[in-house]
């Protein structure tokens, strides 16, 4: 279990973005709720194979310990996705192409001796549709990068001047996007009942990045995470 503390690089930067998300004690923990863990270990990215999915979960019973019906526990699903990575000045984004997504990665500010220290492991995710189209402007004109940074173009670019909160959180781009293809798994977390009927809650995700990195992402908590 990772516990995350998220604290501000400056007052107004992290107050902007998500406040509850972002406020001291914020912990990346397991989603409450959830009576049936997942049957795999989420630091482990599982392969598809025939036998995927059959692991059950652990039959209830009632007071008179008489078995009741249970339904398997949804098995991981797993992709190769076409995607696109772009780092930042305090995070990085990913365009996953299977569903029309941007995701935000911001990385948790710590402050050290009085100078912000950005984190490299964890941070805030968010995620926005991508409603970029084309003949929409790529970049605003009337934004000028400082010197060596890039104002982020097209889809991210959108994201990135529609929503404030992220642009500061973010900062500008370090370098162009690049094209890859992602490693996606989706792990549904949820409950049966006393008749063994699955209810999902949220997802747990893990993608990989431009440099073939593992990211865990908690969809509930708005966190990820690097194992």
């Amino acid at each position: 279990m990772i516990c995350v503390r998220l604290c501000s690089r400056q007052g107004a930067i992290y107050g902007l973005l998500l406040t509850a998300l972002l406020a001291l004690g914020l912990t990346a923990c397991a989603t409450t709720g959830v009576d049936v863990p997942p049957p795999l270990i989420i630091t482990v990215v599982v392969t598809a194979g025939p036998n995927a999915g059959s692991a059950e979960a652990t039959p209830l019973t009632e007071t008179n310990a008489t078995p009741v019906a249970t339904s398997a526990y949804p098995p991981p699903t797993q992709n190769n996705v076409a995607a696109v990575y772009q780092p930042f000045e305090h995070g990085f984004m990913i365009y996953l192409g299977d569903r029309q997504t941007v995701w935000i990665f911001i990385r948790s500010i710590f402050s050290s001796a009085g100078t912000p220290t950005p984190t490299q492991d964890f941070g805030v995710w968010l995620a926005f549709p991508d409603t970029f189209k084309e003949g929409d402007p790529e970049i605003d004109p009337t934004l000028v990068a400082p010197t060596g940074l890039l104002q982020p173009k097209r889809g991210f670019g959108k994201v990135w001047r529609e929503h404030l909160d992220v642009q500061t959180a973010l900062g500008w781009a370090l370098d162009y996007e690049r094209p890859y293809t992602a490693l996606t798994t989706d792990y549904s977390l949820g409950t049966f009942d006393a008749n063994g009927n699955y209810t999902p809650h949220s997802l747990i995700h893990t993608v990989t990045t431009v440099k073939d990195e593992l990211i865990h992402i908690d969809e509930a908590a708005h966190t990820w995470s690097k194992p």
